[in-house]
């Protein structure tokens, strides 16, 4: 009788390092995996945390900041160039300064319960290529990514100004 003698490939497979380096996936998955998932939600629970905190100081000081009843007249484009308007940019601005938010933005419930966009920080400008100037409304009808309207149109109506530039581009 002969004795057949394994191949390298069965060989491998029987060896004691193909069995050390499975050993080592299963600590990996057992041990690792979990910690590493734990680590995660750790994490994203001291976010939550840190937010929640935020947001407590802001109602605390941060409100007062902003006046409720000039930003319930604030309703078409042309209101951007009174002192209400400027007063509301200065306060979120300050607000984003502040309280170390990338944007502070004021919104208003409409009755359907969506929101429409009223007025944003000034963070939210820098940086921006939609203007020669680099000062943007990123909530904007033109804005290539409207964060303020999952259809992309804003329900503040435009003056007709704004309707004759952007007709005239191609």
């Amino acid at each position: 009788m002969t004795e057949k003698k394994p191949s390298g490939q069965t060989k491998f497979f029987s060896s004691i390092v193909f069995k050390n380096i499975l050993l080592f996936l299963f600590i990996l998955l057992v041990a690792v995996v979990p910690l590493a998932f734990r680590y995660y939600q750790d994490s994203r629970d001291y976010e939550i945390t840190v937010l929640a905190s935020r947001l407590e100081v802001f109602a605390e000081r941060g409100a007062t900041w902003l006046d409720p009843k000039g930003i319930h007249t604030l309703r078409t484009p042309a209101d951007k160039r009174t002192k209400v308007y400027e007063d509301t940019f200065e306060a979120l601005s300050r607000i984003e300064k502040e309280f170390d938010v990338d944007n502070a933005v004021v919104m208003r419930r409409r009755e359907d319960g969506s929101f429409e966009y009223i007025a944003i920080g000034g963070n939210a400008f820098r940086g921006s290529s939609q203007s020669s100037g680099g000062v943007a409304n990123p909530c904007s009808p033109d804005a290539a990514n409207n964060p303020c309207s999952p259809t992309g149109s804003r329900s503040i109506p435009k003056d007709s100004a704004h309707q004759r530039a952007h007709q005239r581009r191609p």
